[in-house]
C-alpha cells in the first residue's frame, strides 16, 4: 500500500461500493475512509457511489418507498465530510456525491463529459480506492490520474437495528409509486450546500421525467443576512443547472425564478409532487391550500430530514456529530463577511 499525500490536494474522487442494502444501511461503516479523503483535499471532494441501487426502478430501489433509508445515507456521507473539511476551517470546501446508475447507461456516459485529464484542470488529481475493493470500474468513468491510493476500510457486520422504519413500507396494502413524472421544489440556493445537494439529489431520483426548481428571486432576499454576499440569481441558476446535470444527465429539468411561496405550483397541473425541507414545510401547506381552491391536484408531498430538528436522544452518538454541520447559506455569508471584515482590520 503506497503512502498517502503528505499535503493536500485540490481536488480528487472517492469511489465507495455500495453493492447491497447492507452498506446503503450502515454508511458509519465508510466515515474513516471519508474524514481521510476529506482531510487531504483542499477544494472539491467528489464521492461516487458505485452500485446498481439507483438504477431507474424496477432495476434499482424505489426510491419513494426507501425515501427515509437514501436521505439518510446521503445525510451521513455528506454531513461526514463537510464536518471534518468546517474543523479544518475550509468553509467553502465542495463535495458532491454522485450516484452510480442514476439517469441508466447513458446518463453514465454523459455524466462525466469534459473531465478527463487533471492536467487540463478538469479532472481529478488523486483518486481513492477502499482497502479490499478490487471491483472493475465503470468504463463511464473518465480517465483517472496515476495517482491512485488506497484508504482504510473495515465493513462493519449487519445487524436488525440497521433497519429503518421505511424498509418495509412499500407492501401491497399501500403501493406508492416507484417516482413521480414531474416534481418541483423551491429555494434561494445561494452558495449552494450540502444541505441543499440532498435535497435536490432526492427531488432527482423521485423525478422520472421532469424536475422543476423554483429559485428565489433577487428581490425576495434582500433582507437576509448579509445580503451584500448574496450570489445574483444567474450565477445560483447556473450552479443549480451544473449540479442537476451532474446527478443525472438524463433528466429534463427547469429552473425558474420565483417571486412567491408557489411559482409554477400555483398554475402547471403537470406536476405531481413536492420535495420539502423541514423549513419549507408551511410553504407546502400554503402550496396545497391554494391548488385545492383553485382545482388543481393534490401533490404528494415528500420532506428531508433537517438533524437540527431532532432532540440529542433521537440523534444518538451518531447524529450527535451530524448536529456539529452547519449546512446554511446564512452561515456560509457570515463567514465570508468575517473574513472581509478581517482583512479590512
Amino acid at each position: 500500500m503506497a503512502p498517502l499525500p503528505t499535503s493536500p490536494v485540490s481536488t480528487s474522487l472517492l469511489l465507495l461500493p455500495v453493492p447491497t442494502l447492507h452498506q446503503l444501511l450502515t454508511p458509519q461503516q465508510f466515515y474513516p475512509s471519508i474524514r481521510q479523503a476529506s482531510l487531504l483535499t483542499s477544494s472539491h471532494l467528489t464521492i461516487y457511489l458505485l452500485s446498481s441501487l439507483f438504477q431507474p426502478p424496477p432495476l434499482g430501489l424505489p426510491p419513494s418507498a426507501h425515501w427515509e433509508t437514501i436521505q439518510t445515507f446521503l445525510g451521513k456521507v455528506y454531513g461526514e465530510a463537510v464536518r471534518v473539511a468546517q474543523k479544518e476551517g475550509r468553509v467553502l470546501f465542495e463535495v458532491d456525491v454522485v450516484m452510480q446508475g442514476l439517469g441508466g447507461e447513458k446518463g453514465d456516459e454523459r455524466r462525466w463529459e469534459g473531465r478527463n485529464e487533471a492536467e487540463e484542470g478538469k479532472g481529478w488529481e488523486v483518486v481513492w480506492r477502499l482497502e479490499g475493493d478490487d471491483s472493475e470500474l465503470p468504463s463511464s468513468l473518465p480517465t483517472l490520474p496515476s495517482s491512485s491510493f488506497v484508504l482504510p476500510y473495515s465493513p462493519s457486520p449487519l445487524s436488525s437495528s440497521s433497519f429503518p422504519t421505511d424498509f418495509y413500507k412499500n407492501s401491497p396494502k399501500s403501493p406508492l409509486p416507484a417516482t413521480y413524472p414531474v416534481v418541483a421544489l423551491g429555494g434561494s440556493f445561494d452558495h449552494i450546500h450540502a444541505g441543499h445537494k440532498i435535497l435536490l439529489t432526492m427531488a432527482i431520483l423521485v423525478a422520472s421525467r421532469k424536475l422543476i426548481v423554483g429559485v428565489s428571486d433577487d428581490a425576495l432576499l434582500v433582507h437576509k443576512a448579509h445580503s451584500e454576499y448574496l450570489q445574483p440569481l444567474s450565477l445560483r441558476k447556473q450552479l443549480l443547472s451544473s449540479f442537476v446535470n451532474l446527478i443525472n444527465p438524463s433528466l429534463e429539468y427547469e429552473i425558474v425564478a420565483i417571486k412567491d411561496v408557489y411559482g409554477p405550483t400555483a398554475t402547471d397541473p403537470d406536476i405531481q409532487a413536492l420535495v420539502l425541507s423541514q423549513e419549507t414545510v408551511a410553504g407546502g401547506e400554503a402550496i396545497a391550500k391554494h391548488r385545492k381552491e383553485h382545482a388543481l391536484s393534490s401533490l404528494h408531498t415528500f420532506i428531508i430530514s433537517v438533524i437540527s430538528h431532532m432532540t440529542d436522544e433521537e440523534l444518538g452518538d451518531d447524529g450527535k456529530k451530524m448536529k456539529e454541520v452547519k449546512m446554511s447559506s446564512t452561515f456560509i455569508r457570515e463567514w465570508i463577511a468575517s473574513k472581509a471584515a478581517s482583512k479590512q482590520d
